[in-house]
C-alpha cells in the first residue's frame, strides 16, 4: 500500500472511532437552551445552565407552575369580585335608604345631593399611572 492510502485509511478508522465515541455521549447535554430569565427563576435554575436534556423536565415544571398559579389567581379574583359585589350592594341599599329617609326632612333632597357630591369629591382618586407615565 502506498503512504497516501495508509493515511486515508487511518483517518477513516479514527473518524469512525470518533463518531462512535460521540454517539455514545449524551449530545443533548452539550446544547444550551436560551430560556427566558423569568422561567429559570420560577423553576429555581441558575441562569444560563439549562441544557437540552433538561428542557423537557423544566418545561413540565414551568407548565405546572403556570397552571397552579393561574388557578390560584383566578380563585383570588373570584373571591375579590364576590366581596366587591357584596360591598356594592350594601352601599346601594344604604344610599337608597338614606335618600328615602331624607325626603321626610325639610330640604332633605338638597342635603342628600350636597352630601353625596361632597363625598365624591373627597374620595381619593385611584393612581393607575405613575407620574412619569401620565399623558398631559
Amino acid at each position: 500500500m502506498n503512504a497516501r492510502a495508509k493515511y486515508i485509511f487511518l483517518a477513516l478508522v479514527l473518524a469512525i472511532a470518533g463518531f462512535a465515541t460521540i454517539q455514545g455521549c449524551n449530545l443533548q447535554s452539550f446544547i444550551k437552551v436560551n430560556a427566558p430569565k423569568d422561567v429559570l427563576v420560577a423553576v429555581d435554575l441558575p441562569e444560563g445552565s439549562l441544557t437540552l436534556d433538561q428542557a423537557d423536565a423544566v418545561f413540565e415544571d414551568w407548565s405546572n407552575f403556570v397552571t397552579s398559579n393561574t388557578k390560584r389567581f383566578q380563585i383570588a379574583m373570584d373571591d375579590a369580585n364576590a366581596r366587591y359585589e357584596l360591598l356594592n350592594q350594601w352601599v346601594s341599599v344604604g344610599l337608597t335608604l338614606a335618600q328615602t329617609g331624607s325626603s321626610g326632612i325639610p330640604y332633605g333632597g338638597l342635603i342628600f345631593a350636597a352630601l353625596t357630591g361632597a363625598a365624591g369629591v373627597m374620595v381619593p382618586q385611584p393612581k393607575f399611572l405613575k407620574k412619569k407615565d401620565k399623558v398631559a
